[in-house]
């Protein structure tokens, strides 16, 4: 019985891969297996390895030093049943040379190190398969789950469910889950974010976001669950496919407190050090479509800032049946990507870009969601919405809920998006295998270090406050500085300092007063960026 139980499985997988793939189908490994010689410094890597279709194979090693969260441990010699071309066969080796002053450039002491095993038949991977696999029906119900109030204060008990939710789906799916925040008006914001590595260039890496937050009488359901549930099926849909560079999944925490969640990301140090952001696509809205003329509003002054665009729009008498893509200049290469992909994939999306001049400071409206701080960090970001309040009316309130959204229309944008990332991202046709781990005494490193100079620090005192603050700067290096105070949305309401400054501790009193509510001060130098929250009450 257990034999026929598993022929009968194999068969279900083969007929399942064939069915994902094509008519050809993956490498497989099989009787993998390693053996260390800490000694000589030598790890042997023994396989056997098949292609249905006959096809030579590329084979190669990855390393791990932190569990397989990461696979960047740099090779230094390889010789055997490696690089191309590989045939099927049985008794393959693959003998890994290592220099221990290598490994210390990732630990020392006793460490682990997990190897696995990739073989890639070099065949093209159709994207339309990507396209094919997001599921309308998992997407609603994604929808339904989220749907209440996700706030701070209002809605905690949902606000905590659903992060713990997004976690659990992350760690299905083996993307090594963690939590990021800090304290702020005494709600611990928790950024939800996952990884996975690529096959050939883990540190070049590809992200896609969304925030989990609404306001504080919204059930959120296009804002901003459509997002959510799309970084979500992104991940269940990539989860069948390698790709040559890394993906990045972000849940983010505080949108709706101004940004508070990406800003700590993108902003505050949570980039490691070792890795390339290569481009973000942030969703925020992306599911409310009318074709009634005079639906969609567009913003004060954008028939002037936006001559095309507006006048597409204008010719179309103002229907809100479109998505939105707005960029920076230096996001307009990824743009032109996801548009090209989306004519070709879901050609009956309609698409609408707006482009703005260096990090959208003279479209305020154009940064009010999570891709802002990516761009203050000078990094390539697209933002996907259907205008949000300039086009549905339930925003912001209790009628956001998710049988508001147009279905048809928001899967069109989720197929197009997570298409886009793979493309981005470059699928690959192979296999993957972990073949192993061993323990191996590391030597403390020797390799000179450029020094790291300290990021600028800002904070805000007293926050909260009753309108009054005092500003104080930490400046690791002398030069210009500049401190921005922003509402909620992002948009400048006053510059309050600017002048060449000594490094140091400086302290600037503002003479000016807020009203109650969420505003966000920024310190701008030379080095980089700080920002802080700031909470004004009555």
């Amino acid at each position: 019985m257990k034999s026929t139980l598993f022929s009968a499985v194999v068969a279900f997988c083969c007929l399942t891969a064939t069915q994902l793939w094509g008519q050809n189908a993956l490498p497989i490994i099989s009787n993998l297996g390693l053996a260390a010689d800490t000694t000589n410094h030598q790890v042997t890597i023994n396989y056997d390895l098949s292609d249905p279709d006959g096809d030579p194979m590329e084979v190669w090693i990855q390393v791990s030093a932190d569990s397989g969260r990461t696979w960047r441990v740099a090779i230094d010699a390889l010789s055997g049943d490696q690089g191309y071309p590989v045939s099927s066969g049985t008794g393959k080796s693959i003998i890994w040379s290592y220099l221990p002053s290598t490994l210390s450039a990732y630990g020392s002491g006793l460490a682990n190190y997990l190897v696995r095993l990739v073989a890639d038949d070099h065949q093209m991977v159709d994207l339309q398969q990507v396209t094919n696999l997001v599921d309308s029906a998992r997407l609603h119900a994604d929808l339904l789950a989220l749907e209440g109030i996700r706030h701070r204060t209002t809605g905690l008990p949902k606000l905590t469910a659903t992060k713990d939710s997004l976690d659990a789906l992350m760690d299905q799916y083996s993307l090594h889950p963690y939590r990021s925040g800090r304290n702020f008006a005494g709600y611990t914001y928790e950024n939800i974010i996952g990884r996975r590595s690529g096959t050939r260039r883990d540190s070049a890496c590809w992200q896609i976001s969304g925030h989990f937050d609404t306001v504080s009488n919204a059930p959120g359901g296009d804002d901003n669950a459509t997002a959510v549930a799309c970084v979500s099926e992104a991940i269940r849909v990539l989860s069948n496919f390698q790709t040559k560079e890394s993906l990045r999944f972000f849940y983010f925490d505080l949108e709706e407190a101004g940004l508070i969640g990406s800003i700590d990301y993108a902003l505050n140090g949570g980039i490691p050090s070792w890795e390339q952001p290569k481009g973000l696509l942030n969703m925020d809205c992306v599911g409310y479509y009318s074709n009634a003329p005079n639906s969609q509003v567009m913003p004060t002054g954008f028939n002037i800032l936006f001559p095309a665009a507006y006048g597409a729009i204008e010719a179309d008498s103002f229907r809100g049946n479109f998505l939105t893509s707005i960029v920076n200049t230096a996001s307009h290469d990824l743009d032109s990507i996801f548009v090209e992909t989306a004519s070709t994939y879901v050609p009956s999306l309609r698409v609408v870009t707006l482009e703005t001049p260096g990090v959208g400071n003279l479209t305020p409206d154009l940064r009010r969601s999570d891709h802002a701080p990516f761009w203050d960090a000078n990094l390539p970001a697209v933002f996907f919405s259907d205008g949000a309040n300039f086009r549905n009316p339930n925003y912001h309130t209790a009628n956001d809920n998710v049988a508001t959204i147009d279905m048809a229309f928001y899967v069109n944008n989720v197929r197009a998006i997570v298409t886009t990332l793979a493309r981005l991202a470059q699928l690959e046709h192979s296999a993957v295998s972990v073949a192993g781990g061993f323990d191996v005494a590391v030597p403390v490193g020797t390799t000179p270090q450029r020094p790291v100079i300290p990021q600028p620090k800002l904070t805000v005192s007293p926050n909260p406050s009753h309108g009054q603050v005092q500003f104080q700067m930490e400046l690791p290096i002398s030069g210009p500085a500049r401190i921005e105070l922003c509402d909620h949305h992002g948009q400048l309401l006053e510059v309050v300092y600017r002048a060449e400054t000594e490094a140091g501790i400086h302290r600037i009193r503002w003479q000016g007063r807020l009203s109650a509510g969420q505003y966000a001060a920024i310190l701008i130098t030379e080095n980089g960026r700080a920002y802080c929250p700031v909470t004004v009450q009555r």
